[in-house]
């Protein structure tokens, strides 16, 4: 039998609500949620939006894609909040979405290494999520020559 998750908080970082938050949030009332942050910066780690050759897309259009396949709102979508808030938690003294790019793709790779099951899960479920998410847009679909047969 698996344990909730429970959040340990640093005492910077204030209180992130009940330890299973499957009632909700402020996502429910149509507000961005504390994960909203962490789930953007998560997407611009693991897609290129850097590189000259990646096609024209953006980060909102992957996000409301993301968040149209995979829901953060209601108990259907607690266990993908409490994975980000708790990984964005796991990062150190800042946020995971305020550090620069190079410090999140070097964190990423390490949670994709690391020894701890959770930590490889939790990184390949976020970048199967996020890879689901664009490769659903058409204009990533045809930079990458994919005419949808198949």
């Amino acid at each position: 039998m698996k344990r909730p998750l429970s959040l340990t908080l640093s005492p910077l970082r204030g209180a992130r609500g009940p330890e299973r938050s499957g009632a909700g949030g402020p996502e429910r009332s149509g507000e961005r949620g504390p994960e909203g942050p962490v789930l953007r910066a998560l997407i611009e780690t693991i897609l290129a939006f850097d590189h000259p050759a990646f096609p024209a897309i953006g980060v909102d259009e992957v996000e409301r894609r993301l968040l149209e396949y995979f829901p953060l709102v209601g108990d259907g979508g607690a266990a993908l909040r409490d994975g980000l808030a708790a990984f964005d938690d796991a990062f150190g003294e800042t946020r995971f979405s305020a550090a620069p790019l190079t410090a999140r793709r070097a964190h990423l790779r390490l949670w994709a290494r690391a020894e701890v099951p959770e930590r490889r899960r939790f990184y390949r479920s976020v970048k199967s999520m996020v890879l689901i998410a664009a490769t659903s847009l058409p204009a990533l679909r045809r930079a990458v020559g994919y005419d949808g047969a198949g």
